[in-house]
């Protein structure tokens, strides 16, 4: 199989992108600080994880470092850009895959949409900062909802502040709108609202 590959703007001589998201160092003589000429290059780069999964590689050009994404190298390379939309998407959502097929320009609007259809933004207990697991909340709100404690009572009592378990609440009625603990849950809510 015959892999494209193009040169990397700014770095033309030096730097090569192939369409499966290798990053190569082209073979060349470098002048060195004590006026020796040394030999680079000639090698696939390896590339580093940023922590999030996105890899990127370090280019040199005059003795100064460039981090550069890869999954944005192959795109600025090989992917037509009319609209001149700001990022590079990953179809399958797998960041380390940086083949060509595999990625597109896309908006801010059209790389959020992305994100929650295919599940990669993390809500509830799967976020980073989540402090309760989905089951514990349906817990607190179950005991909210069967109690005579009130939202505040009930949110001091299970160590969350009354605008978390008022959140908790909507959210349970919005994500599950007819259910016996919303119904529950609504005819406690409209009652503590007469108070």
């Amino acid at each position: 199989e015959n892999i494209k590959s193009v040169s990397i703007k700014g770095f033309e001589g030096m730097y090569e992108v192939y369409e499966d998201g290798d990053i190569k160092s082209i073979k060349r003589k470098v002048l060195a600080i004590n006026g020796s000429l040394n030999s680079r290059g000639g090698r696939i780069l390896s590339p580093a994880d940023n922590g999030n999964g996105y890899k990127f590689v370090q280019l040199w050009k005059e003795n100064k470092p460039y981090r550069r994404y890869v999954h944005v190298l192959v795109a600025e390379a090989f992917i037509p850009n009319p609209n001149n939309k700001p990022h590079v998407n990953h179809k399958d959502t797998n960041k380390a895959n940086n083949h060509v097929n595999n990625l597109e320009w896309v908006t801010d609007n059209e790389n959020m949409i992305h994100s929650y259809t295919n599940n990669c933004h993390k809500t509830g207990e799967n976020h980073p900062n989540a402090k309760l697991s989905n089951i514990s909340r349906i817990e607190i709100l179950k005991d909210y909802a069967t109690n005579n404690l009130g939202q505040k009572n009930t949110a001091l009592f299970y160590g969350v502040s009354n605008p978390l378990l008022s959140r908790m609440i909507k959210q349970y009625i919005k994500s599950n709108p007819i259910d016996e603990l919303t119904i529950k849950l609504i005819a406690k809510t409209s009652k503590n609202l007469k108070r």
